[in-house]
Formats: C-alpha cells, structure tokens, sequence
C-alpha cells in the first residue's frame, strides 16, 4: 500500500498545523522521509473553482523528483492540461467529475487514465463538492461505479464528514467499492493509528493520504512509509507506533 504525503495550499501557505509554512519545504521534508509520491491540494482553488497557488505548486516540482498529484478548482480540459504542464504527474478532479460524464470521457480520451485521479469527498455516504461545502444527492459508491464506466481507473475515496473518522464503517464502504469494481482506491481520513492503516490496506485500498499535524502529534510518515511500502515489519505490534 502507497504513503501519500498531503500538502494543501492556501494563500500560498500550508494549511495544516504544522511549523513548516512552505509548501516546497515541506515536500522537500517528505522525500527525505522516503515518500515515492505526494498529493498536493490547492484549497483556494478548490473553493473557487479556479488554480489559484500555481507559484507553490511550481516551487514543489522544480526542487523535486517524485510524482506528484495535484488537484483544486480543475474545471476544464485546459486546466488537466495547464497541471500536467506545470508538472503534475497526475491530476485529481473532485467537483466537475459529479453530473458530467461527458468531461470525464474527454479528459480519459484526451489524457489517458494513468494521468487522472477522481476524488470522491463523502458526508455518510453522499457525495460532497466545492470544498465539502455541498452535500449532493449521490451516494459515494454510485458514483465510483460510475466513473469506472467512463475509463476512470484511480480515485481517492474521502472521508469528508464532520467526524472524520476511519472506522469500520468507511473501510467496509472502501471494502464494498473495490469489490464491486476493482478500481485503484486511496483512502483519505483521519487516520491516526496502525490499526486504521492495517484496515486499509485489509481492504485492498491502493494507498492512504497522511498529513503531517504538529498540534494532534506528528504523524511519523516516514515510519509508515518504510512498514506499508517497504515491507519493514517492526514496530506493527506497538499500537501508538505512528506518533
């Protein structure tokens, strides 16, 4: 199972509680701590429905090598194309990729599906857009079904609720969708223990998004990252091991 680092960008800050404000910085953190690959989200541009921290996105791919997957505000064709330009190993569509099947056709045509990932945010069970502002009337599962109808073979499946919890609930959810069809699923909640990541990876989830967090204790990704990609086994027995 893949460590996805997350950096979200607003204002062309971090927006996490973390003592590392720049984003490149932090990515720069990330690859020492051997992250294969990052998940970047430009909050105002999410919210907005436009890129907005392009200046930071662009400061973390010229000081770095790993992939990255960048996602916030993409809306259009051109916006894939602008991301991908920029950089972007791949680009995440959340909002568009809710009523507009013809979009997601024309950007698997266009792209391929490696160079996609569809984030689908959930509010128990239904799908949220704009920033999880808007709570939809789709159920979270309908709609994956359906982007693997339309060639989408990654998503990152959210817990967007107001818990934010990795229970049994969302893993079993998690479980459900990847039984039903198959797809690449990256798991984002608020995962805080071994437990929440054996879960996970129980389920055949394809990677989870962990966020450096200072005020809630630091998550130790670089010790995640060496038990769930490189096999290291030790410390999976010390329940508190991620802190």
């Amino acid at each position: 199972m893949l460590i996805f680092p997350a950096i979200f960008i607003k204002n062309g800050r971090c927006n996490s509680h973390t003592n590392q404000n720049l984003p490149w910085k932090l990515a720069m953190e990330y690859v020492n701590m051997g992250a294969s690959c990052l998940h970047i989200i430009d909050i105002d541009g999410a919210r907005m429905g436009n890129l907005v921290n392009e200046e930071s996105i662009l400061n973390i791919v010229s000081k770095i090598s790993i992939p990255i997957e960048v996602g916030g505000g993409i809306r259009s064709l051109k916006d894939v194309e602008h991301l991908l330009d920029l950089g972007a190993s791949r680009v995440i569509i959340g909002t568009k990729a809710v009523g507009n099947p013809a979009f997601i056709k024309d950007v698997i045509a266009n792209f391929g599906q490696d160079k996609i990932l569809v984030s689908i945010d959930t509010n128990d069970g239904f799908v949220v857009t704009e920033g999880f502002e808007k709570i939809n009337a789709v159920r979270a599962i309908d709609h994956a079904i359906e982007m693997k109808s339309y060639g989408v073979q990654n998503i990152c499946y959210v817990d967007a609720s107001t818990k934010m919890h990795t229970t049994f609930s969302f893993c079993e959810e998690i479980d459900e969708l990847y039984n039903k069809t198959n797809l690449n699923i990256i798991a984002k909640g608020n995962i805080s223990s071994v437990k929440d990541l054996e879960k996970l990876k129980d389920v055949n989830a394809y990677g989870a998004v962990l966020e450096k967090n200072e005020i809630q204790r630091e998550l130790n990704i670089k010790k995640a990252i060496e038990i769930f990609e490189k096999g290291d086994s030790y410390g999976l027995q010390e329940d508190n091991w991620l802190y």
